[in-house]
């Protein structure tokens, strides 16, 4: 192997060492070195002298992955047998360049809460965002930012359960058609305003039931009264008025308990304009190409985005401790009015159909015998499927009364009133399914995605 990668490897690695503190005190003095070179066929085997080292340190999780990044992802196995031993290889793993970039489709939303990522190795990848809790959005202008952020509005008004606050920067040249579905203002601060008193209000009623966020007052009150969660959309935090910062702060760092969820996005991910206080309370990244590996380590906490390929739409997601590759929806925009867009989700003709005979023949109750009537090639087991999945998109709500029944609720009775009065637009339309068909699943994430993907030794 060309020796200058093997000292590339070993140089890199020295360096992780000193600026981890990996290192026991006077190892720097010692004429002792730390590891010696031992050059394989396919990787570099650095064998660690135990004396020197912090072992444990050597040996985490953490200073492997670091260790791998610094590398541009090759894969590094730590042992230790008989000494310790970082085995890394000798070529970066292939960064995806073929991912295929599809339509965004609506009718795919598992759930109300789910916003599509993209597509990745494994397939389309839909998240939810009450697992991504808040999100920070950063990347290099043209890379297709705002359109994600369009197809997460689109994706939270076809689910129906979200309050939607939104903020373009750009005077509403974005945002501002979703009006009729979102609180809409080009005034950041009195939309903030606006969301602060929400939250108070919010709170005092916490202190009214004994509880201490939003999920637990939900979870003892009738659904009537649930509150929804409140997204608060901001395209460029680096156009935030000077007046506005310290109230995003607050519910950026404050809000969960709220209900509050806030997608901060920025095309200038540069340490002094994308705050301490994004970096260190937002809790899901994603990044689309950046110049260097400094933007990288803003927007993601780690290097790696400047070396995706430089392809419209294609991010960087950090995910449960996994960095995934994916290519983001196609997707279109409605009308700058707002005309035809649909506000909630819609049902297909066999749907309502079904809707109907629960509302005349069983007073609004969904039983998995009636689903077997209104389609006789269901099975029990297809049938029961079928109302968890209507459950998860918040149509049914299950009766206490009967283990085998659900009520529908007042979402649904929204649903079947705005599908009959409102224009399906190409985004949202759906067409008639076998109600005994697979329906779509959720892509697991990929953790051996882009950069970090393994290779076999």
């Amino acid at each position: 192997m060309n020796r200058s990668i093997t000292q590339h490897i070993a140089d890199r690695a020295l360096r992780m060492f000193v600026s981890q503190n990996a290192l026991l005190p006077g190892a720097g003095i010692s004429s002792d070195p730390v590891f010696y070179v031992w050059p394989r066929s396919d990787r570099v085997i650095l064998v660690v002298d135990p004396k020197l080292v912090k072992i444990g340190k050597v040996l985490s999780p953490a200073f492997r992955h670091d260790l791998s990044t610094i590398l541009s992802g090759r894969k590094v196995v730590a042992t230790n047998s008989r000494g310790i031993y970082l085995q890394i290889a000798y070529e970066p793993p292939p960064v995806p360049v073929s991912l295929s970039t599809e339509a965004l489709n609506l009718a795919d939303q598992p759930s109300p809460f789910h916003l599509p990522i993209g597509t990745t190795t494994k397939g389309p990848l839909w998240v939810s965002l009450l697992e991504m809790d808040s999100v920070l959005v950063g990347g290099s202008r043209r890379m297709g930012k705002t359109r994600l952020l369009h197809a997460w509005i689109q994706a939270m008004i076809h689910g129906g359960k979200c309050s939607l606050f939104l903020w373009d920067g750009k005077g509403g040249m974005e945002f501002a058609r979703y009006g009729n579905a979102a609180r809409f203002s080009d005034d950041l601060t009195e939309l903030l305003a606006e969301i602060n008193r929400e939250r108070a209000r919010r709170l005092d009623l916490f202190k009214t039931v004994g509880v201490t966020s939003s999920p637990e007052y939900n979870a003892i009150v009738d659904p009537g009264l649930h509150l929804p969660l409140l997204i608060l959309v901001v395209d460029e935090v680096a156009d935030v008025p000077d007046e506005s910062r310290d109230m995003l702060a607050e519910l950026v760092g404050r809000g969960g308990a709220a209900g509050i969820h806030p997608v901060i996005a920025t095309t200038y991910p540069e340490a002094g304009r994308v705050q301490s206080f994004l970096k260190a309370n937002v809790s899901t990244r994603i990044c689309f190409p950046v110049p260097t590996h400094t933007e990288s380590k803003v927007i993601l906490n780690r290097t790696g985005a400047e070396k995706l390929p430089k392809v419209k739409g294609r991010i960087m997601f950090v995910w449960d401790a996994n960095t995934i590759t994916a290519q983001t929806f196609q997707v279109d925009l409605p009308d700058p009015s707002g005309a035809g867009l649909l506000v909630g989700p819609i049902i297909t003709d066999d749907e309502r159909r079904l809707v109907e005979l629960a509302i005349n023949e069983a007073d609004g109750r969904m039983t998995i015998e009636l689903i077997m009537e209104w389609d006789k090639r269901l099975s029990t087991h297809s049938a029961r499927k079928l109302a968890e999945e209507w459950e998860a998109k918040g149509w049914l709500e299950k009766d206490a009364a009967r283990k085998n029944a659900r009520f529908i609720t007042p979402l649904l009775w929204d649903i079947l009133s705005q599908t009959a009065r409102t224009a399906q637009t190409p985004q949202t339309a759906q067409t008639s399914v076998d109600p005994g068909a697979n329906r779509s699943q959720t892509a697991e994430p990929d953790d051996n995605g882009g950069l970090l993907c393994p290779i076999d030794f």
